[in-house]
């Protein structure tokens, strides 16, 4: 179970791990990055079930909830996208 910061909670889990350290260019918005690890997550939400790709950043030291680590999530979300063709 994963909260958001809105306080909703969804099940989230796992499934499989694609790629580690994975290097990624899209050549369509001009940007690449080094993804910590590529994983296959299972998202159920009410009786419907997604499989998504998505980044995993690991982050070490104190916790925070710095901007620029949503931001760098959201732009390898993006990257991602273009690269597998799934959101």
């Amino acid at each position: 179970m994963v909260e958001d910061r809105n306080n909703s909670k969804l099940n989230l889990s796992i499934s499989k791990l694609l790629e580690v350290e994975e290097h990624i260019w899209s050549p369509m918005y001009g940007l690449k990055g080094n993804i910590d690890a590529t994983v296959q997550v299972a998202c159920r939400e009410d009786k419907m079930e997604k499989n998504l790709v998505v980044p995993l950043e690991l982050k070490t030291g104190r916790r925070d909830t710095n901007q620029s680590h949503r931001a760098q999530t959201a732009l390898y979300t993006l990257l991602l996208s273009d690269r597998y063709g799934k959101w």
